[in-house]
């Protein structure tokens, strides 16, 4: 009897001492992080894209698709677009917008979040139907648009960006006014170098509520642009306080997916917009992505060490 618990007692002390001195276990799992942050996430072939339009507030609509989501503002000087979706969805786009009553020979501005075909790839059809429209992207993304398209860069179903010579080049800090309405830019690395963020006023019944349409908040890929991509989170948060957190894919939207804030809308009666989200629920959205982004560099820091180490 001694001698078993004295064996017992030696495999135990053994078992310790080895766990001790083996080195935390590194993590192969590769998470989705966006789907983490985002459960919702989703995408849609070109065929089951397109769905109704929606009036989300008196001078704002949704007039995207089901996993993409341009939006168009109206102003007393005309209409802007945020977003232009792809070349293969142009078409429908412009369906939306007239079935909301408005003319897109009206419009003056495409403002683009960010240089991703899904995004701006469908600029260049619009631009070529409006004379006189203007195209705006940060300075880096135009950069990066120009090699996607010099390079035949393919996206969804072999999508390639319509031809777009480079517009209107947006700055940090500028202010664009488009009749009663004022659209601040900030150039905001997140999926792209040179994402933009969008600051505008929407209104409901008689209120104003400060929105931010943004294309900076999609995890970022490349290791080497995660601090880049945390200060740009935490500057984001820093300008508000935020009413409205507009996505440029519907799985993103604040307090939950816009596919809900829709249905929402239509049974809303004299209740509450569902579209404003409040600076509470949105700063705690920016505390979520920051704290997942530091999680996610974290792993990749500890994997690239024990590498170096073999």
């Amino acid at each position: 009897m001694k001698r078993s618990l004295l064996l017992a007692a030696v495999i135990a002390i053994a078992t310790s001492v080895a766990a001790a001195q083996a080195p935390s276990p590194v993590p192969d799992a590769n998470p989705n992080w966006n789907k983490r942050l985002w459960p919702t996430e989703r995408t849609s072939t070109f065929a089951q894209l397109p769905k109704d339009p929606v009036k989300l507030f008196d001078n704002l609509y949704s007039v995207g698709f089901t996993a993409i989501s341009p939006f168009l503002i109206t102003t007393s000087a005309g209409l802007v677009l945020i977003d232009a979706g792809w070349p293969e969805t142009v078409e429908a786009l412009m369906k939306n917008i007239r079935a909301v009553g408005q003319d897109p020979a009206a419009i003056k501005y495409i403002f683009v979040t960010h240089a991703r075909v899904d995004h701006f790839g469908g600029a260049g059809n619009i631009k070529g139907m409006v004379p006189g429209l203007r195209v705006g992207m940060s300075s880096l993304d135009w950069d990066d648009a120009e090699r996607q398209m010099k390079a035949g860069t393919k996206g969804q179903e072999n999508s390639v960006p319509a031809p777009l010579a480079r517009d209107l080049v947006i700055n940090d800090g500028d202010v664009i006014h488009v009749g009663d309405t004022a659209f601040k830019f900030y150039v905001v690395p997140g999926t792209t170098p040179g994402s933009l963020a969008i600051d505008y006023q929407v209104k409901d019944r008689g209120k104003s509520y400060r929105a931010m349409h943004t294309g900076a908040v999609a995890m970022y890929g490349d290791p080497s642009t995660a601090d880049a991509y945390i200060k740009g989170l935490e500057r984001l948060k820093m300008l508000g306080p935020w009413d409205v957190l507009l996505p440029n894919h519907p799985f993103m939207a604040q307090p939950k997916d816009l596919g809900e804030i829709e249905r929402d809308m239509a049974a809303r009666g004299k209740g509450p917009n569902p579209a404003v989200a409040g600076p509470a629920k949105i700063n705690a959205f920016f505390d979520d992505a920051i704290k997942l982004a530091r999680e996610k560099q974290s792993m990749e820091q500890q994997r690239k060490g024990v590498a170096q180490a073999q």
